[in-house]
């Protein structure tokens, strides 16, 4: 049985503090379970070469603070060289979340989405997607109403929504959003991107202690996607609190 009697395909308690940074209103802390990511949206009106002159840009940065987990883990810079992980989950990050917007609507401006672990307990390049979709709407909608974007709506930039969750394989039973101690001794790691109308943006899923089998793999899909949808529920309802409606979501 799983921590606090939980469900194999069911999520952790997740909560949404929107606006949490006083200087930047497109911020978003997302809590998930022990896991707590901080995604902070800015932008800025210039574009990477290779976007010159057909719109804008979105990039992604992915940082686990120091005491996010113990023991401590030192930063990228003390080393004098980066990251691995830490540019591999960032690439990801921002692969996915173009997908959530028309990079071309937004005119020639760079979206910067800076995600920060502050506390780890697996699941966190999931969470900042997670939590970077909310904070990309939120940093949408201030442009928009500000008139840095003019003649568009929410519906024209705003493509869909996007949601992940962490699955994974123990026994050759699938557990849904694994916790630490479920993360390090799964048999398949996976991760799972998606949209609404069962849209699979990226599936990654590597298996660490033996093959999977492919009647698993078929019904973990069928497990992210119950996720994703109760995902996407709350990430609906939580800006339509703060007044985003998103009719395609």
């Amino acid at each position: 049985m799983r921590l606090n009697n939980r469900p194999n395909n069911e999520i952790r308690p997740i909560s949404f503090e929107l606006g949490f940074l006083k200087h930047h209103k497109s911020s978003v802390l997302m809590s998930l379970g022990d896991t707590k990511v901080l995604a902070v949206v800015s932008s800025e009106n210039r574009v990477p070469a290779h976007r010159y002159e057909i719109g804008g840009w979105l990039s992604a940065e992915y940082n686990m603070m120091p005491g996010a987990t113990f023991p401590r883990k030192p930063r990228a810079i003390s080393k004098l060289r980066n990251d691995g992980r830490s540019v591999e989950i960032s690439r990801l990050i921002g692969r996915s979340l173009r997908q959530a917007v028309d990079i071309n609507a937004i005119g020639p401006r760079t979206l910067s989405i800076d995600c920060d672990v502050i506390s780890a307990d697996a699941g966190t390049r999931s969470a900042c997607i997670t939590a970077g979709y909310m904070a990309l709407v939120l940093h949408v909608a201030e442009l928009l109403k500000s008139n840095q974007i003019k003649m568009k709506t929410m519906e024209d930039i705003i493509l869909r929504p996007v949601a992940a969750v962490s699955l994974g394989v123990i026994n050759d039973q699938i557990l849904c959003d694994l916790d630490y101690q479920e993360d390090f001794k799964a048999d398949t790691d996976c991760n799972f991107v998606a949209s609404n109308n069962n849209q699979i943006i990226e599936f990654q899923s590597t298996a660490e202690q033996k093959p999977l089998n492919q009647n698993l793999l078929v019904e973990m899909l069928g497990v992210g996607q119950h996720a994703i949808t109760q995902l996407l529920d709350l990430q609906k309802k939580t800006l339509l609190k703060a007044g985003i409606v998103l009719h395609h979501s």
